[in-house]
């Protein structure tokens, strides 16, 4: 039961006061007593609405009524109605008779409902509470009154969450639903995915990817994933772009995938004359290399060939001096000219080249000659070896056995030779002392020009070796016969105008060019000679029916006085 509590006129207990001295007290018995009700006067309005009052509920205002001390006490603890007077707010009521709070019942208010800042008592919820029991609790302005307060905004602090607002993917209960990131927030995310790509809401946001496996998503576009930029494994090739990959394109002589290495073409087969050439492995190719002593690009089966530093050509043979000291020869073999046994050689495939076969010398050679029957090599140690016609002794061994023999020319005690001229029957050799001597029928030292010293020298090509000229050391040139029977060699003057058969050879007189000009090389003939002059002209003096001596005629020169010199 509940009780509305009002202040009760202050009239109305003096009235009962008054009425009970009046009549005094009734000597009998209270279940004797006659009825004393007396009817009271009709009230005014508000006195019977406050008569009501008192009839519904305590009041903790009213004086407390005075009765007689005989009389039983008459109060909340026997009366059987509650003191609680209805309201929440103002505390609960307790039954306490006799105490100095108490009412005339014996009731005692209750204490206030103290509530906690931001809250206040609503007797609508019984209980302290921040909504209003007036107004609509509505604090993010959406429309909706919080939860909280028995509204259905489940985030009355975000204004656009709300029952029916749109779903989004955030991580959050949007429309109040109960499910967060519901199924429309996967929807939000696929209208607002950049071109080329899906999305989906995870986690609380939109997962968006590109639908090119090789794509990026930067700055919300999907941008082509470039996997060769940086890369500088490639090298000398390109880089080709793959999905999330790069291989490369490598050029010749490189190889791999990710990286171009140079191809090591020497560690396997190559097309480099494998003897005596040598691989060498360049960045991306290779090349063949030969050794000193051979020229060519080492390619193939003959790609490195052996230099000749030096040739020397006879009557009917070749030999050359190869860089490495060694000598080959080839041509007609009579006498065993070409150093070796057998036929000629040279005439036949497969007889040339590696196929030929080396002279077999004892030493490196640094010069050779050929002659007409016989070949002579000036070795590194001085010695001059010839081989071939040895007939009066001009290989220097035996006049009876030829020269495959290799005889050592007999030069003169504790000299060596610079250079060699072979003719038949003789042999010719430029000494380390500036002399030339010559040896077969018999060996002769000539110092051809007083402290003059042999440059060079030359004989006639032919079988007699008609005659022989040496240029000196001062730039004159000196000549005499092969075979000194044949004296003037038929008078062409070959040998000069002045030439005297009589004269010992270092007293016969020069080649005069006139001009005081002086020879820088000298070249024979078979009856003529010519010699280059400081002043690159050359003269050339001797036989003339063909025109080798190139005046514009056939008249010989130097047979006669006045031909030669200016």
């Amino acid at each position: 039961m509940s009780f509305e509590l009002r202040q009760m006129p202050t009239r109305l207990p003096t009235l009962l006061l008054l009425f009970v001295v009046a009549c005094g007290a009734d000597p009998r018995s209270e279940d004797e007593a006659p009825d004393t009700t007396t009817e009271m006067p009709p009230a005014t309005a508000a006195e019977a609405g406050d008569a009501a009052v008192v009839d519904a509920a305590p009041s903790f205002d009213a004086q407390p009524p005075v009765r007689e001390a005989s009389a039983p006490v008459i109060d909340c603890s026997n009366d059987g109605k509650s003191c609680d007077d209805g309201v929440y707010c103002n505390g609960v009521e307790r039954c306490e008779p006799g105490t100095l709070a108490s009412d005339a019942r014996g009731c005692v208010r209750g204490d206030v409902v103290a509530c906690a800042t931001g809250e206040t008592c609503s007797e609508q919820r019984r209980a302290c509470s921040p909504c209003s029991d007036t107004a609509l609790d509505d604090a993010d302005g959406d429309g909706h009154e919080a939860a909280s307060c028995g509204g259905d905004d489940c985030r009355d602090d975000e204004a656009s969450t709300y029952p029916g607002a749109p779903e989004l993917c955030n991580g959050r209960d949007d429309d109040c639903d109960g499910a967060i990131d519901g199924d429309t927030a996967s929807l939000a995310c696929m209208q607002a995915a950049p071109a080329s790509s899906t999305s989906v809401c995870a986690s609380g946001s939109c997962q968006i990817t590109c639908s090119n496996p090789d794509a990026d998503l930067i700055a919300g576009a999907c941008v082509p994933h470039d996997d060769c930029a940086g890369v500088t494994a490639c090298g000398p090739g390109s880089c080709v772009d793959g999905v999330r990959s790069y291989t490369c394109s490598c050029p010749t002589g490189y190889a791999g995938s990710t990286a171009c290495a140079d191809v090591d073409e020497c560690a396997g087969t190559n097309d480099c004359d494998s003897s005596p050439a040598a691989c060498v492995n360049d960045p991306g190719s290779y090349h063949c290399a030969c050794p000193a002593t051979h020229r060519g690009d080492g390619k193939g089966v003959h790609g490195c060939m052996r230099k000749a530093t030096a040739i020397s050509a006879g009557v009917g043979s070749t030999c050359a001096l190869l860089s490495e000291g060694k000598v080959k020869c080839w041509g007609n073999n009579a006498f065993g000219k070409l150093g070796v046994s057998g036929q000629a050689l040279g005439s036949a495939a497969g007889q040339m080249g590696d196929a030929l076969p080396y002279v077999p010398l004892r030493a490196p050679a640094v010069s050779v000659a050929v002659g007409t029957d016989l070949s002579c090599a000036v070795l590194a140690d001085g010695a001059a070896k010839c081989w071939g016609y040895n007939g009066y002794g001009t290989c220097g061994g035996d006049p009876a056995v030829d020269g495959l023999s290799m005889f050592d020319a007999p030069l003169p005690a504790g000299r060596t030779a610079r250079a060699l001229a072979s003719g038949s029957g003789y042999g010719y050799a430029q000494l380390d002392d500036g002399s030339l001597g010559r040896w077969g029928m018999a060996f002769t030292s000539y110092a051809l020009a007083p402290n003059a010293r042999v440059k060079a020298f030359d004989r006639s090509p032919l079988y007699d070796a008609y005659h022989v000229c040496a240029l000196l050391e001062n730039g004159v040139i000196s000549c005499w016969p092969g075979y000194t029977y044949y004296g003037d060699t038929f008078g062409y003057g070959t040998l000069g105008p002045n030439y005297d058969d009589a004269l010992p050879p270092q007293s016969r007189p020069v080649i005069a060019f006139g001009g005081g000009h002086l020879a820088l090389q000298i070249a024979t003939g078979n009856q003529h000679s010519c010699a280059l002059l400081d002043h690159t002209a050359i003269k050339c003096w001797g036989r003339n029916d063909f025109g080798q001596l190139g005046p514009g005629d056939t008249d010989h020169r130097g047979d006669e006085p006045g031909e030669m010199g200016d």
